[in-house]
């Protein structure tokens, strides 16, 4: 059937409004798709001759009658080059991580806590018996530090600083692992500023000008009552 012969039958045939499409009309939309589709045939070639290909010539991302095909996102992120670099990546950020906690490690950290309720043993001769306030400086770190100064945090504003025989002179050297405890009248903290246990809050000072405190920033502003 030539392609002259096809279009004075389409030309010719007529569709009522109730037929449905019959075997004839089928074949004839058949082969002007095969025509439109394939260009050997719009030059006169036998359609037995014209080998077609396998695959159909348009395919979606799910492929032909559903059949899942790999879509160039999965093949991006199941690569071996993809795979690799995400690896160094995560490895690298593991890595960064420790030489940030090793740097942090060593050099000096004083850990600073504050305790109240001592009494010492036996009784100052002077002062006679009263309670003692304690702040301890622990240094946790792998470089010695210089304590140059201790003090007390105080309610809205200032600092009482520890200082005396009890005390120690200072500077205080503090080697890896070593701790000291700076002391303070509790008694007289209590009558004085009104303190109670629950707003104590220490301060730790170095000869570099590094401070530490005993609490976070938002914890020791809302125990003094500074917020």
């Amino acid at each position: 059937m030539t392609v002259k012969t096809v279009a004075a039958n389409f030309s010719s045939f007529r569709l009522t409004p109730d037929a449905g499409p019959s075997p004839h009309l089928r074949e004839i939309l058949s082969i002007n798709a095969r025509i439109f589709l394939c260009p050997a045939l719009r030059f006169g070639s036998s359609p037995s001759t014209i080998s077609y290909p396998a695959r159909p010539l348009c395919t979606s991302r799910f492929g032909p009658a559903n059949e899942m095909v790999p879509s160039l996102d999965s093949q991006i992120y199941t690569s071996p080059t993809f795979i690799l670099s995400l690896w160094g990546a995560l490895l690298s950020t593991v890595l960064g991580i420790i030489k940030l906690f090793e740097y942090r490690k060593d050099r000096a950290n004083i850990k600073v806590t504050v305790k109240g309720g001592y009494k010492q043993y036996p009784p100052d001769p002077i002062a006679g018996d009263y309670h003692l306030l304690l702040i301890d400086a622990v240094n946790i770190g792998r470089r010695p530090a210089n304590i140059t100064s201790v003090a007390l945090m105080l309610p809205k504003e200032g600092f009482l600083l520890c200082v005396g025989s009890r005390t120690g002179n200072y500077p205080v050297e503090l080697t890896e692992g070593k701790s000291h405890s700076f002391t303070l009248d509790e008694d007289r903290i209590k009558e004085k500023y009104k303190m109670t246990p629950s707003q104590y809050v220490g301060l730790v000072c170095d000869a570099t000008g590094r401070k530490y405190y005993s609490h976070s920033l938002l914890s020791r502003l809302w125990k003094v009552g500074r917020v």
